[in-house]
């Protein structure tokens, strides 16, 4: 892979942090009394999206000095993006002085159409290599947004199971006070013996719920031997406490003991969760615990608050040992959003981290401007540091078309053809149009050329 290629991934990565960022504060209007995309986070809108970020600005780069930074700076602040996100379809454009220089449609499959060949369809691959399990944008998308998706679909699967496992539950009186959760009155535990489990597992657990995702997580699952759900209630019949004990893995070579303790709040303007998934392999030393901490409060008018605390240790083999931790804090007061994130990581003695700053503002009704900054630490050393500006409204629908393209990489239909590949297109574009630019703004490209060959390629 070549110098550029590496700079375009890294920054389509930072684009992608950014957009997951803006989508954790973009307020929702399907929740009028939570500022926060509470919905959104957990994919329950199908509203249109529209995100445009501009005005990029570096405020450091390691290798970079003061001058050389400055020259940089004056080239990108020409750049934008205006993404348009519909359900399962987005519409990227590219943006030079705020004109589109090329653009290009994208669906789940992560199939492009671009619109400098618009009758082509591209298959984005990754190529070996180039996958980072520790990359900040994965954490946020397998992670954290999932997360959040999960506590709400979970929550409902376990409220169900009462009722539809009535005459396996047992109930008893009990006094149990859950500092920040409430006062239990009531235990009901509902075992499920191995030979039950052995015949209905996980086909009973998936009755539960009406969550497709749910559905497909729960039916990968084998259970093996006696598995037991425990839920504490409040005097107003609301779960505080939700527990699941039993031997669960992914087959039954992967099994691990999982023991679930979900502190849980649920009102009308406020939600909150503590959670501990302790999940230690049958055999072996694997082991993938985490401990998460979510309270999104908007029961205060003057000033919501919502924040994210999550920790993850990771151990698989003798070699892979993983230490995570993401936190947010986030407040939304007249109309502003603002806060900080930070994202750290502990492998192989290394201790990378990545801080964000943000401060979003409702300017006009359904639209929102702001900024974004993200930098980049090893351990306490600031190696990058960059700030972008950010607008975001209710988006328009985006279609994927049905036919009339061809794949490609193909010659008669054969897929052993090799696919080619857009690269060089999408930079003899930019590069035309950067080319535009007056000529001052072009000095990132002319430092340490000399006078006579830079006058010779631009002319």
């Amino acid at each position: 892979m070549n110098g550029g290629q590496r700079m375009n991934r890294t920054a389509e990565r930072k684009i992608t942090v950014l957009i997951l960022i803006l989508m954790l504060i973009l307020p929702s209007a399907a929740t009028a009394a939570v500022p926060l995309p509470v919905t959104l986070l957990t994919g329950e809108t199908n509203e249109p999206l529209r995100i445009v970020l501009s005005e990029p600005e570096v405020k450091k780069l390691s290798q970079f000095d003061e001058n050389r930074t400055e020259q940089l700076n004056r080239l990108i602040r020409h750049a934008g993006i205006d993404l348009n996100i519909d359900s399962d379809c987005s519409r990227t454009r590219i943006l030079i002085d705020n004109e589109e220089a090329f653009s290009y449609l994208q669906n789940d499959d992560a199939e492009r159409i671009y619109s400098f060949e618009p009758t082509v369809l591209y298959q984005e691959k990754t190529k070996a290599g180039e996958t980072d399990d520790d990359d900040f944008t994965l954490f946020l998308e397998q992670i954290l947004v999932r997360a959040n998706r999960y506590m709400n679909e979970f929550y409902t699967l376990f409220s169900a199971a009462p009722e539809t496992f009535a005459e396996r539950t047992r109930k008893e009186g009990t006094e149990l006070r859950l500092s920040g959760f409430g006062k239990a009155v009531q235990r009901v535990t509902i075992p499920f013996p191995a030979d039950y489990v052995k015949e209905n597992f996980p086909k009973a657990l998936i009755d539960l719920t009406d969550s497709e995702e749910c559905r497909k997580i729960i039916s990968g699952l084998t259970f093996s031997g006696a598995q037991k759900i425990s839920l504490l209630y409040d005097t107003e019949g609301r779960i505080v406490r939700i527990n699941y004990d039993g031997t669960v893995g992914e087959s039954e070579e992967t099994l691990r003991k999982v023991s679930l303790v979900w502190k849980v709040l649920r009102e009308e303007e406020h939600q909150k969760d503590s959670i501990s998934l302790k999940t230690p392999a049958v055999k072996g030393a694997d082991k993938d615990n985490i401990a998460l901490e979510r309270d999104l409060d908007s029961s205060d008018s003057a000033m919501g608050q919502y924040t994210w605390d999550i920790q993850i240790d990771h151990r698989a083999g003798k070699e892979d040992k993983k230490q995570t931790h993401f936190s947010a804090q986030l407040t939304d007061a007249d109309s502003v959003i603002s806060g900080n994130m930070e994202y750290n990581l502990k492998r192989d003695g290394k201790n990378p981290k990545t801080k964000v700053l943000l401060e979003i503002g409702e300017e006009n009704e359904g639209e929102y401007k702001g900024t974004i900054e993200i930098a980049d630490y090893s351990g306490k050393i600031e190696k990058n540091r960059i700030l972008v500006h950010a607008l975001l409204q209710k988006g328009e629908t985006v279609k994927w078309p049905e036919a009339g393209f061809t794949k490609a990489g193909t010659a008669d239909n054969n897929e052993n053809e090799p696919q080619n590949e857009p690269e060089d297109t999408i930079a003899a574009i930019i590069i035309q149009k950067l080319f535009e630019l007056p000529e001052e703004d072009l000095t990132y490209f002319s430092n340490e050329i000399p006078a006579s060959m830079w006058l010779e390629s631009v002319h």
